[in-house]
């Protein structure tokens, strides 16, 4: 079945400039994020997972134009949002919005949570003082949160419930795609659940479209639909979850399985664990980025840079020891 697409990554490459003595004059450059591909279909939960340093939140930024990216595309709906004007690109804000990862930090202590959530439509003048408040409250109820919370600070509550505020802010002006950043990895293991069945919840109710970015390949195994592999600015592998975690082909998603804790001490790990680290994005590897640790690398490994080819059914991976499906 076709689906919409609603945003579509091409090339996207980011670097940033290495400063050092009095004058903070350049002497390096850093890649954050290079030759990123992907595409998200309306309605999707779409994840971008990896170690920390891979570019996943570069990424996200680069998304929501909050930096420029050096080289590539974004396309949202058909149009280039690093080609639209500062009116313009307001316009597109309103259609994507984010949840952050620390519930504490993205909270002003001074405001109380109406006026945190409220914000937004104050923003762009969306309806009068009454009909925003009104609509704050349907908010806070669709997370979870009782109205009469609408005068406390956020001191007051919980990183769960302070995590419910976060989203409801960005519900606020009914968004088409939400880019969450690793919005559970601040809370406990109960809370994160409550949080993850929410998300689905509201998706199903408001036909919402996902970029779920995680380190944690276990949160997004029961949430996303389609999950893209980052190490080093890149994409090493994309599959849909069921045929990424059952038939992983890069050693380095084989590798971020095996870290999954197992609750059987007796059950033995499929996929040997990574050893290693991960190399300096000042100065990356020749070829492919992966090969300093991985133990199937080979001389043209070290020499070429492979390129992201496509096994069938949607499943892409960048490894030399793999040939692209005719």
């Amino acid at each position: 079945m076709h689906r919409e697409k609603i945003l579509e990554v091409q090339g996207l490459t980011k670097y940033f400039p290495i400063k050092k003595g009095v004058l903070s004059r350049k002497v390096d450059w850093l890649r954050a994020v290079y030759n990123v591909n992907f595409s998200v279909d309306k309605g999707e939960t779409f994840a971008l997972v990896g170690e920390s340093g891979c570019g996943k939140s570069t990424t996200r930024k680069l998304l929501l134009r909050l930096l420029e990216a050096d080289r590539g595309q974004v396309f949202f709906k058909g149009k280039n949002i690093f080609k639209l004007d500062s009116a313009s690109l307001r316009e597109l804000r309103k259609n994507l919005q984010v949840v952050f990862q620390d519930p504490y930090a993205s909270l002003n202590p001074k405001w109380r949570i109406g006026s945190i959530i409220e914000e937004p439509l104050r923003i762009h003048k969306i309806g009068s003082p009454a009909e925003r408040r009104a609509r704050v409250e349907e908010l806070m109820s669709m997370v979870g949160l009782y109205p009469e919370y609408y005068n406390r600070y956020p001191h007051e509550f919980s990183g769960g419930q302070r995590q419910r505020i976060g989203i409801a802010r960005a519900l606020a002006l009914n968004p088409e795609v939400i880019i969450a950043d690793e919005p559970v990895s601040a809370l406990d293991v109960s809370i994160q659940a409550q949080i993850l069945n929410m998300f689905k919840n509201l998706q199903e109710k408001l036909g919402l479209t996902y970029i779920f970015i995680s380190h944690d390949l276990s949160v997004v195994k029961h949430i996303s639909d389609r999950i893209a592999v980052m190490y080093l600015g890149e994409i090493v592998e994309l599959a849909s979850t069921c045929e990424l975690f059952q038939n992983p082909k890069h050693p380095y998603t084989r590798a971020l399985i095996a870290s999954i804790p197992v609750p059987n001490p007796a059950k033995k790990k499929a996929f040997k664990q990574l050893e290693g680290e991960v190399p300096s994005p000042i100065n990356p590897p020749s070829g492919c980025s992966f090969h300093p640790r991985c133990e199937l690398a080979g001389e043209e490994c070290k020499r070429q840079e492979p390129a992201l080819l496509d096994l069938g059914e949607g499943h892409l991976i960048r490894c030399h020891r793999y040939k692209e499906k005719k």
